[in-house]
């Protein structure tokens, strides 16, 4: 097929700018801004997005204050997402998700969760003693040669 471009004459330039000018007249009617659309998509705003998000977040967790182990609250659906600080070091019970045997000390976090169709108590972010390690100020400076010897028969 050849197709080639076909310049436009003066003898029907008329007929092609009415054209044009028929084609660009409803260029008014052409919504120029988002609000003007319809929105059969049904996409969020950024004000519906935000709230949302913030029904979610404040929905996961909900502050429970401070309470000896002995007093945690009941694992009811009442009390999904309750976070509780437990004042007293404690050895966990099966009604935790890691299981019976687990020590944490006092100041542990501990939420409500559920698990399956149970209700269970969740420790969260556990203490990592760091005692072992040494400090950096402790630390002494090691030669290449040092570092050599360590590793020679």
């Amino acid at each position: 097929m050849d197709k080639k471009i076909k310049p436009v004459s003066f003898a029907n330039l008329e007929t092609y700018t009415e054209h044009l000018k028929a084609k660009y007249a409803k260029k008014a009617e052409i919504p120029t801004q988002v609000s003007a659309l319809a929105n059969d998509a049904k996409y969020q705003t950024e004000e519906q997005v935000a709230a949302a998000i913030k029904a979610r977040v404040s929905s996961t967790y909900k502050a429970g204050g401070s309470v000896a182990f002995a007093d945690l609250p009941e694992l009811t659906e009442a009390n999904l997402g309750l976070v509780v600080n437990v004042t007293d070091k404690f050895t966990t019970t099966a009604d935790f998700l890691e299981g019976a045997g687990g020590e944490h000390p006092a100041g542990t976090n501990v939420v409500v969760v559920k698990s399956g169709e149970e209700y269970k108590y969740d420790v969260l972010a556990g203490f990592v003693d760091l005692s072992g390690y040494v400090k950096a100020e402790d630390m002494e400076e090691v030669t290449a040669e040092e570092i050599a010897a360590l590793f020679e028969e």
